[in-house]
């Protein structure tokens, strides 16, 4: 497999737009008077030189490329997750792409491909019910109902099950969130809904040595496309935990990170620590 070294000219100066400068294939058209099309065909050519030597290159490689670049839609990108979800040979070409284009990152978040633990391999729900209990986490359902009044200073006597005079507390989509450049860490996160409002709810348990500070849950796109969601905070334990209402645009996202608080500018991403997708 050639490094970046390898690529073409004008290759390697579109791939640098979009890794360190968080740009799009439209943007880049602009910038270079080129079709947006032919931003993406130099970026998609790029990928294809720095491909793995092994698995095949994949059917649908220009949406794994568009992908580990960071250019779909959130439409797009759902049906790309299904298909690395569905396909070790996809999973294998979009890391060893991601794997070549690291040196050209500049602290932007790496791409999402699905880990590959054994605990993977015997189901979704399986593998949450193991991450819930390797992070000694509370429901996610439970931890919902206990901060819905976060703020408010309102009372209310709830039923079994969580639920509460406005309607029993659902979880609507789970994920877990992974460490990013060999941070470490896991976290779990899911969308609860309760009386027809949806809350994002988090709780994760940074590596090692990477406590201390404010830690932020984050709405993300790209480097340069974020939103800060609320803040994390500790029980006293080594887990993290925190819940916030979803803004009404929280389908334009496509990733949930978890990012320490740039300690010069409260409420600014500082250091990336975890991410996954955004749950349905």
């Amino acid at each position: 497999m050639p490094g970046v070294d390898q690529l073409r000219p004008e290759e390697r100066a579109v791939i640098e737009l979009i890794l360190r400068r968080g740009q799009s294939y439209g943007q880049i058209g602009d910038a270079l008077g080129v079709s947006e099309g032919r931003a993406a065909e130099l970026a998609r050519g790029a990928v294809a030189r720095l491909e793995p030597s092994a698995p095949e290159r994949p059917p649908n490689w220009t949406d794994l490329a568009d992908h580990v670049l960071g250019q779909q839609t959130r439409s797009d990108s759902v049906r790309t997750r299904a298909s690395l979800e569905a396909s070790p040979p996809a999973r294998a070409w979009a890391r060893g792409v991601a794997s070549e284009l690291r040196p050209l990152r500049t602290g932007g978040a790496e791409p999402w491909v699905p880990p590959e633990p054994a605990s993977r391999r015997r189901g979704p729900v399986l593998a949450l019910v193991l991450a819930v209990a390797l992070l000694g986490l509370v429901g996610l359902a439970a931890l919902a109902v206990l901060t819905a009044d976060e703020g408010s200073g309102a009372r209310s006597d709830r039923g079994a099950g969580g639920a509460a005079p406005g309607g029993r507390t659902r979880i609507v989509g789970q994920v877990l969130l992974h460490g990013v450049g060999g941070s470490g860490g896991r976290g779990l996160a899911g969308v609860v809904e309760a009386g027809g409002r949806r809350r994002l709810v988090l709780q994760v348990r940074p590596a090692p040595g990477a406590t201390g500070g404010r830690y932020l849950a984050v709405l993300a796109n790209s480097r340069t496309d974020r939103r800060p969601l609320t803040a994390l905070i500790s029980d006293g334990s080594p887990t993290l935990r925190g819940a916030g209402p979803l803004p009404g645009d929280a389908a334009r996202f496509r990733f949930l990170e978890v990012a320490r608080e740039d300690g010069r500018a409260p409420g600014r991403v500082g250091r990336l620590l975890l991410r996954g997708p955004l749950p349905p």
